[in-house]
């Protein structure tokens, strides 16, 4: 007990001596993730650039201004460069006092920092662009000061407006600091538009990156060389699924290279995305609630995008729409359309189609066969926007079907309520005078039907899911007690506890009697061996013949409940057929009971025997001693 007292001890002290160690070594990192750390005190308001190194990984960097305000990248006034461990940051115009950085270590052990001064670093003092000359070159010029670097690299990029709004690199080289650079663009891959063109700098000053950027514009353009737009394309909308198709397969020429498609809905641009010579068509999703749908397309021919062909349609103003739903129980196929102008339906349904003259607003309605109908509309208005209807129809016209398993109809009684029982196929929803049955996995429910005196009206109502019904009236009578019905009655009163449980109470009465009947002759000494064991195996073939007799009736009662004739019993009346399947569980819970004794009685009968024999046995030995 000792020895595990001190082993217990150990393992705490253990414990403990580890969990104050991982305090030590990662508590001051949990408790202090946030480090805040003043890096320089400004006397006047000038640009602050500070240098960190890392040696994990980057992480943000807060700066805190002598107000109190927070600044981080991606602020306007905060320029941003990074590289695998290390940030440069500078703030333009830093207001002059006590400026503060705060960070999270992250997983770095250390970060070092180093305010560069403010005459340190590579400025961009001009970024200027002259008129096109009449060979399509841009000059522009520009200037980057530096006193530590004498060379730097700069990179041009050209950005467009709208749909052509990605960054265009159009010029890159090297320049000497401190003195003007005059350079010519070529932008004659540019599509017609207006553009911003952007410079940026950057030199190294041994490990640290000296950078800065600036930007010109706007400039208007006009490609001389641009593409034409292309003739026209396709729109094929289908307002049922909110799609649109744009087809320009009857416009594309062999020269087109790429394909750029930009879809607007109300203004808001949706999508921008470019696509290969092999295809021809794209479908499209706009919200549900769009006003106004605008497609704007271009090809590329060689490096230079054609100008826009540009087409605007006004949802609402004229459409074509299925009304029936997916499944329908109506005969007829609802179509609604409206045209501003005349013009022509294309419909066809199945296997049928036909042309009709449409003009306004109205709707028309076309046969539908049992099972799925497939439905194509077509709708074409100006400028090559057609309105479609692809979609198939479910015409389900079978109701549902109610099997009652008992003929309750024109019967009378002399109960409060009776229980209505039975099967529904190919619904949902079963309503007995309005009131919900309660409906299993099968479809067969039980519903307590209340009766009044008199007549009394039960409407059965089965629905499917399409709002096709089937109906079953039954009209029950109540009675009096004890006065004498015109029709068939049924008192609706089970059967008395005795009679339903009479094989059970045999089995129970039966063994009851044998175990007092061995019992009393175990202890009467006067009786003969071989009058006990008579007695004992006279009983034992007395419960043996009512086990038999209990077993030929419930192998009867067993062979009936799976026969045909049963289930036209059930189909009859449900109330019998469950009294038929009552009596059988009873006759095999009395086999059961009748096997055990049988068993138990033969075991008896058996230690009977043995124990007179040892009791004969030791009176013949105390008679040959004496």
């Amino acid at each position: 007990m000792k020895i595990m007292k001190s082993i217990l001890k150990i393992k705490t002290w253990l414990c403990m001596s580890l969990f104050l160690l991982l305090i030590m070594a990662y508590g001051s990192r949990v408790l202090a993730e946030t480090t805040t750390s003043v890096i320089t005190n400004l006397s006047r308001q000038q640009d602050l650039t500070v240098h960190f190194t890392f040696d994990v990984g980057t992480v943000d960097i807060v700066f805190i201004s002598p107000a109190g305000e927070r600044k981080s990248k991606g602020d306007e006034d905060v320029e941003f460069a990074e590289g695998g461990k290390w940030a440069t940051y500078r703030i333009h115009d830093a207001q002059p006092g006590t400026w503060q950085v705060e960070y999270d270590f992250g997983e770095n052990t250390s970060i070092d920092y180093s305010v560069i001064r403010d005459d340190y670093g590579l400025w961009i003092q001009s970024f200027t662009i002259g008129d096109l000359l009449e060979d399509g070159r841009l000059p522009v010029s520009f200037q980057a000061d530096c006193e530590d670097i004498r060379r730097y690299n700069y990179e041009i990029y050209a950005t467009g407006e709208g749909e052509q709004g990605d960054d265009k690199k159009i010029a890159d080289g090297s320049a000497s600091t401190n003195e003007l650079c005059e350079t010519a663009l070529r932008v004659g891959n540019l599509s017609s538009g207006t553009y911003t063109f952007r410079l940026e700098v950057y030199g190294y000053d041994g490990d640290v990156e000296l950078f800065d950027v600036a930007s010109a514009g706007p400039f208007v353009y006009q490609n001389p060389k641009e593409p034409e737009a292309m003739e026209n394309f396709k729109l094929l909308i289908d307002e049922d699924h909110l799609t649109c198709t744009v087809d320009w397969s009857d416009f594309l020429q062999w020269y087109h290279k790429e394909y750029r498609l930009s879809v607007f809905q109300d203004g808001e641009l949706l999508s921008t995305e470019e696509y290969g010579r092999d295809v021809h068509a794209k479908e499209v999703y706009y919200r549900a609630g769009t006003k106004k749908l605008e497609i704007v397309l271009s090809y590329q021919d060689g490096n230079i995008w054609s100008a826009e062909r540009r087409k605007t349609v006004t949802l609402g103003e004229e459409y074509l729409t299925k009304k029936t739903g997916e499944v329908s129980s109506s005969a007829q196929i609802l179509i609604q359309y409206k045209k501003n102008s005349e013009g022509q339906l294309n419909v066809k349904i199945n296997n049928e189609e036909g042309t009709y003259r449409v003009n306004g607003e109205q709707e028309v309605a076309f046969p539908a066969q049992d099972g799925w109908n497939t439905v194509h509309a077509e709708m074409a208005c100006d400028d090559f926007i057609t309105y479609v209807i692809d979609d198939k129809v479910y015409y389900d016209m079978i109701p549902p079907s109610i099997n009652l398993y008992e003929k309750l109809d024109g019967r009378h009684f002399t109960t409060e309520e009776v229980t209505i029982i039975g099967k529904m196929e190919g619904g949902v929803e079963l309503l007995v005078n309005g009131e919900a049955a309660t409906l299993n996995e099968r479809g067969e429910f039980s519903h307590a039907f209340a009766l009044t005196m008199g007549e009394n009206v039960a409407e059965i109502v089965a629905r499917d899911v399409n709002g096709n019904e089937a109906k079953a009236v039954l009209t029950l009578y109540r009675d009096e007690a004890g006065k004498v019905a015109k029709g068939p009655v049924d008192h609706g009163v089970s059967q008395p506890f005795w009679v339903r449980y009479l094989p059970l109470l045999i089995a129970l009465a039966g063994s009851l009697a044998w175990t007092l009947y061995s019992i009393i002759f175990l202890k009467k000494p006067k009786v003969g061996k071989s009058r006990i064991v008579g007695n004992l195996l006279l009983w034992d073939g007395v419960v043996a013949a009512y086990e038999g007799i209990i077993g030929w009736l419930y192998f009867r009662k067993y062979s009936f409940g799976r026969s045909m004739d049963f289930f036209e019993l059930a189909e009859r009346s449900g109330a019998e057929a469950a009294k038929e399947m009552n009596e059988e569980a009873m006759l095999f819970q009395a086999l059961l009971i009748g096997a055990g004794v049988l068993v138990l009685s033969i075991l008896v009968t058996v230690l009977v025997v043995i124990l007179k024999k040892r009791k004969d046995k030791k009176k013949n030995a105390e008679k040959t001693e004496d």
